[in-house]
């Protein structure tokens, strides 16, 4: 049994898209019932009944004020035409719904305990312990453990000592999915260069400390650059972040994902959006990312979008290899006809998609450069001193654009991040990085989305950073250093006292018999003297 206490509550705008909350291990869970849509929908004039788990055809003879809501009744929803109501899939419904059911035209949102007319977008606040892995690892893992072990190893986070055993000894019994190498069609990861989640984890537990583990994977707070750079160490100075991956024209977005933008930005603002007459608001860029799939851990703060295989490959025949890798690197910048011939390529691109996206970094270096319109400054790392090193901090960007227009700040370092900020009233804008950067020279631009529509660029900033491989080296040292000077220290003086004691028992044991010796000779020279009646000599 459980005892529900405060800190064990859902999230308080809720679960996220396609994730539901599990009261029994306090978390949100993705549903991964077998019965979920055909990936293609289903046809016209049909919808997915998540009741039976299959396609309906709406009921003839249905009245405009009986019809299935234009947004549909949301994930784990169905619609039931003869009651003309959206109805919750029985196996998530977590509290009773009103016996005279909702109105028309709503449905019982089990999370809210209450009808709702739209279905509402819930903010995903979800730890994954397996939101990297291979397909064929997790599957490897469920085929090992029950549907709930299976659960609760993904996603529950532990809250102590006992909680903390139970997710370590179910990792033991799927040891052999890291042990073993997974191969794949196209990936083989070989043991001896992989680390289990649980192996990382137990490694951040121990270098974080219960509290910061719990704050930072319960979302009560984001991670700082010296917190990222330990989380690096355990994850042997990997640091992962989503990939969204564009879609070309001959590519339709999937009916899933449109009618979760429809649903986190609105019907007015998601047609504005879709028309290019606007970009996505600042507030909601996180969600319409979600909406592509991204499932963002506690330790990712920037994104990494890229362009389709065909626009690449596109560039690449049409500039040469020698000139795409230059200008993609930003080692160089295009002239004006290979902006041209980059604007064919990236025509390429599924222009839906795109109005709900920034540009990918590959075409960012082929924008248009207005320094009065978006303008990268300045960026600045914080630094400190440790035994007479310096070692990095959080990196902080600033510059001017559009007065409250979304800024997008494009930072190429091992692979391009994205990271994005909003300009105030005056379009200054600022944005702190913690995330640490590889390597110590890179390229950054700023961009920005015009009202005319067009997406146009700062001038290519240069900096330069104590780069994240020496303040992991570094911090690993003096903290390698501090424990074992520490350690070495006490074992040391604890050594020296033992040496000294032992030799000047030694000593003391020498001399006492060396007496014991010579006194005994002398007493028995002495002894022959009186035998013989010799008078003693002193």
């Amino acid at each position: 049994t459980t005892t529900s206490t405060s800190y064990c509550s859902p999230p308080s705008s809720g679960c996220g898209y396609n994730y539901y909350w599990d009261q029994y291990s306090c978390s949100c869970k993705y549903y991964t019932s077998s019965c979920v849509p055909p990936p293609a929908g289903c046809a016209a004039n049909n919808y997915w009944d998540y009741y039976s788990c299959n396609c309906k055809e709406y009921q003839s003879g249905s009245t405009s004020s009986c019809v299935q809501p234009a947004t549909g009744c949301g994930y784990n929803y169905f619609w039931d035409s003869s009651s003309c109501l959206c109805k919750p899939n029985p196996n998530i419904t977590s509290c009773p719904q009103p016996t005279s059911g909702c109105s028309a035209n709503a449905y019982w949102d089990s999370y809210s305990c209450s009808c709702k007319s739209t279905f509402p977008y819930y903010k995903q606040e979800n730890f994954d312990r397996f939101a990297y892995e291979s397909t064929e690892r997790i599957s490897c893992v469920k085929s090992l453990l029950s549907s709930y072990d299976y659960e609760r190893l993904r996603y529950f986070i532990p809250t102590g000592s006992l909680e903390q055993n139970e997710i370590y000894n179910l990792g033991g019994k799927v040891s052999a999915c890291w042990t073993t190498p997974q191969t794949s069609t196209q990936v083989s990861i070989t043991p001896l260069t992989y680390k289990s989640p649980l192996e990382s984890e137990s490694c951040i537990i121990k270098s974080l400390g219960e509290t910061a583990y719990k704050e930072i994977y319960k979302g009560v707070r984001n991670p700082t650059y010296t917190e990222h750079l330990k989380y690096g160490v355990c994850n042997k100075g990997e640091v992962k972040n989503s990939v969204i991956t564009y879609y070309t024209k001959e590519e339709k977005i999937p009916k899933g994902t449109d009618a979760c933008l429809r649903t986190v930005l609105g019907g007015g603002v998601y047609e504005k959006v879709r028309a290019g007459n606007t970009d996505v608001p600042h507030d909601l860029r996180g969600k319409v990312d979600r909406c592509f799939g991204v499932n963002p851990q506690a330790f990712e703060q920037a994104r990494v979008y890229k362009a389709p295989d065909q626009v690449r490959s596109c560039l690449n025949d049409t500039l040469g290899e020698t000139r795409f890798n230059e200008i993609n690197s930003g080692a160089s910048q295009p002239t004006e006809e290979e902006r041209v011939k980059g604007s064919i390529c990236f025509s390429k691109l599924n222009t839906n998609q795109s109005r709900f996206l920034p540009p990918p970094p590959e075409e960012v270096h082929y924008l248009e450069t207005d320094p009065n319109i978006v303008e990268l400054s300045d960026a600045v790392q914080e630094t400190q001193k440790v035994n007479t090193q310096s070692l990095g901090g959080k990196l902080v960007f600033a510059g001017k654009s559009l007065a409250n227009s979304n800024v997008y700040i494009y930072i190429y370092s091992t692979e391009p991040i994205v990271v994005t900020t909003k300009a105030d009233d005056n379009g200054d804008w600022v944005y702190e990085l913690n995330q640490p950067l590889n390597g110590e020279k890179h390229i950054a631009y700023a961009a920005t989305r015009t009202s005319e529509g067009k997406y146009v660029r700062s001038s290519v900033f240069d900096f330069t950073v104590v780069a994240a491989e020496t303040d992991l080296q570094n911090q690993l040292v003096n903290e390698a250093q501090l424990t074992q000077e520490t350690g070495r220290g006490f074992i040391a003086r604890v050594l020296v006292l033992a040496i000294v004691l032992c030799v000047t028992i030694i000593l003391i044991l020498s001399s006492f018999k060396a007496l014991r010796k010579k006194h005994g000779i002398q007493k028995t020279e002495d002894n022959q003297k009186v035998s013989q009646n010799q008078p003693l000599q002193n």
